[in-house]
């Protein structure tokens, strides 16, 4: 019996010291003003991160991203596949880029049809690497860094796929639920819930002005069909987040109350039903009405347009 017992506590002590894998899933919607630009959901480990995002501008392009991360979390490989949504069964992809990341290096092979472009650049391990075209996912596990520690701040190298020389991130908190992300060239404001969990985020000084929104569901396929029937049909860019569809602070902004009459039983423009958000209502932290005094001028020099962003 005592055998017995003493193998159980050992059992149970082993199962407790063993971290267990963090599995962890989210969606975003990304908007550019009032305008859906994209939208993505993700799925990650302690060992790989999956993205799959559907993006409209210039063209509709879904990008497809991996992420695998080897000791510490630093990244050791990274793949970005782009199809277009609207090509027949079986055509090739767009885009293919894979990166294979050294103690200090990364090496790219980038594919477009027949051509095959191979590049080497210096990158030390631990650097936070992203793409142009769907960083959100990265900048959480950055955030979620900074919720797990005492320190207010963190800072990074920071490489966009694609880019000859490296930038840099700096992560600081601003209050229990907010965190500013200053990269070297844009500055934006986070919303997080206790985890570091990104639940909205609010572009303050920069050039890539995008909002996003965590939202609970999202019909991906739903998303994308629409944004392909719009550019079918010959529209442009327009307005695919209704005013009516707008807030500020949890709150209708002056433009969704005034268009409230007009939009009430209509579809406003939209062609696909856009997902609610998840249930922590949107606002804006106190400090998002200003830039901070320590935010960066605009620089005259903006890093390389990542791999993939543009095609």
């Amino acid at each position: 019996m005592f055998h017995a017992r003493s193998a159980l506590v050992l059992t149970l002590s082993l199962a407790l010291a063993t971290p267990a894998a963090a599995n962890d899933t989210g969606a975003f919607v990304v908007r550019l003003g009032q305008d859906t630009t994209g939208c993505e959901h993700y799925a990650r480990t302690d060992s790989h991160l999956d993205i799959e995002q559907v993006g409209r501008a210039p063209r509709v392009l879904n990008r497809h991203i991996t992420y695998d991360f080897g000791k510490g979390g630093a990244v050791s490989k990274m793949t970005f596949t782009v199809t277009s949504p609207s090509a027949p069964a079986g055509s090739k992809p767009v885009q293919v880029v894979n990166a294979t990341f050294t103690a200090d290096s990364v090496m790219l092979e980038t594919r477009r049809d027949t051509t095959v472009q191979r590049d080497h650049f210096a990158v030390p391990s631990g650097t936070v690497v992203i793409t142009g075209a769907s960083p959100w996912s990265i900048y959480e596990i950055e955030t979620m860094k900074l919720a797990k520690q005492k320190p207010d701040s963190l800072q990074a190298n920071l490489y966009y796929v694609g880019a000859p020389n490296l930038a840099s991130i700096t992560l600081r908190r601003l209050g229990k639920d907010s965190v500013a992300i200053q990269t070297t060239n844009d500055l934006y404001h986070v919303r997080v819930d206790k985890t570091g969990q990104i639940l909205n985020v609010v572009p303050i000084v920069g050039t890539a002005k995008f909002s996003v929104d965590r939202v609970a569901s999202l019909d991906f396929a739903g998303m994308t069909a629409g944004f392909v029937a719009r550019e079918q049909s010959g529209g442009h860019m327009g307005l695919l987040s209704p005013r009516c569809g707008s807030t500020t602070a949890g709150r209708p902004s002056a433009a969704a109350r005034s268009s409230a009459a007009s939009c009430r039983g209509a579809s406003c423009g939209a062609p696909a039903r856009m997902p609610r958000p998840s249930s922590t209502p949107t606002r804006r932290c106190s400090s998002d009405r200003r830039p901070s005094p320590r935010a960066p001028t605009r620089s005259g020099r903006c890093p390389p347009r990542p791999a993939g962003s543009s095609s």
